[in-house]
């Protein structure tokens, strides 16, 4: 597919990863490219791999995509509670962080794309280690084939 080939050749210009399942196209935006810790609001580099991004999904405009957010399993810390009750509403900030930067950046039609956390309830690795818990805290973007 054509999509997946494109996205593939970013792979040299952003730090992201690809997958393909069922009818989706996953990106994978790790969390140490696109939030610093506790935090929703997107880093220099994770708006510059969005872009990047965004050069590709542009030219198919009959694409969904969904925005998941991820964490690890660890408790968010007392000092960010106040912001972030739990993890599920810190993965759904990011999600919407990502959402909102395409909606107000590249005025994306939004009704093509959609937001979700998933918390720490669908990790990618083990949690018990460092390194796991790294990659548990992402964001994918989900992209629907044409219907």
């Amino acid at each position: 597919m054509k999509l997946e080939l494109e996205i593939a050749g970013l792979k040299k210009k952003a730090d992201i990863c690809m997958e393909r399942k069922e009818n989706l196209t996953m990106i994978l935006l790790p969390g140490t490219v696109t939030f610093e810790f506790g935090s929703a609001k997107l880093t220099k580099t994770g708006t510059e791999a969005i872009d990047k991004i965004w050069e590709v999904l542009m030219k198919y405009p009959d694409h969904h995509i969904l925005f998941e957010g991820h964490t690890d399993d660890v408790p968010i810390d007392e000092q960010y509670r106040r912001i972030f009750r739990s993890n599920w509403e810190l993965s759904t900030a990011r999600a919407n962080a990502v959402l909102h930067y395409l909606l107000d950046k590249h005025k994306v039609d939004p009704k093509r794309m959609a937001a979700v956390g998933f918390g720490e309830y669908h990790p990618v690795s083990d949690n018990k280690i460092p390194e796991g818990r790294a990659k548990n805290r992402r964001v994918v973007i989900a992209v629907r084939d044409k219907m």
